[in-house]
């Protein structure tokens, strides 16, 4: 009996040192929990590509409609719960103004790990002069700084869609100047 009890023994501590756990990582959850009747996704974790721009492309800041070139950017509803007697939802984007006209102002921020890393180049100046962002609705009406967006009626599932353009916020294009025009934006979403 003592030789099947060692031999029992024998075979458990075998198994339990092949069960050991082992930390090999390690995830970090982010999120928040509202009583908004959506909840939110913001594609590309919130970044925006808006590449190069000439500054023969700039148009002027007190612009009222979309003209010329822009990149599309959207927010995602999801799970709307449709019984919540508002239905519509507005959208207020807020942030460091770039003059008077309603336009968000630009900086170096140059480091941005989603687009590759540090993509400054040596003799560049460190940000634009002369330039800011402008935001649109989906109909092409501008998006001043501050403004409630156009009204939107959700449904389950709603996408949000605006556009950015950057404008030269001086006397004209000509005296935009060249460099970085990185541009942070904060949003609030409005239930009506």
């Amino acid at each position: 009996m003592k030789k099947l009890t060692l031999v029992a023994l024998t075979a458990f501590a075998a198994i339990s040192s092949f069960t050991a756990e082992a930390k090999d990582g390690q995830f970090h959850f982010r999120g928040q929990i509202t009583t908004a009747p959506c909840g939110v996704i913001v594609p590309n974790g919130g970044y925006v590509q808006m590449n190069e721009w000439a500054t023969s492309e700039l148009k002027q800041d007190t612009a009222t409609t979309l003209q010329g070139r822009s990149v599309p950017f959207s927010i995602q509803l999801v799970d709307c719960d449709t019984s919540v007697t508002t239905k519509t939802v507005t959208t207020t984007f807020t942030g460091p103004l770039a003059g008077i006209n309603g336009a968000f102002a630009v900086s170096s921020l140059g480091n941005d790990s989603q687009f590759g890393g540090d993509n400054r180049q040596a003799g560049q100046p460190a940000t634009a002069t002369g330039v800011g962002l402008k935001l649109f609705n989906a109909d092409n009406t501008a998006l001043n700084a501050g403004a409630a967006s156009t009204a939107v009626t959700f449904t389950p599932q709603t996408t949000l869609s605006f556009q950015a353009a950057y404008v030269y916020t001086g006397a004209s294009a000509s005296a935009a100047t060249a460099g970085y025009a990185d541009s942070d934006v904060d949003f609030t979403l409005n239930y009506l």
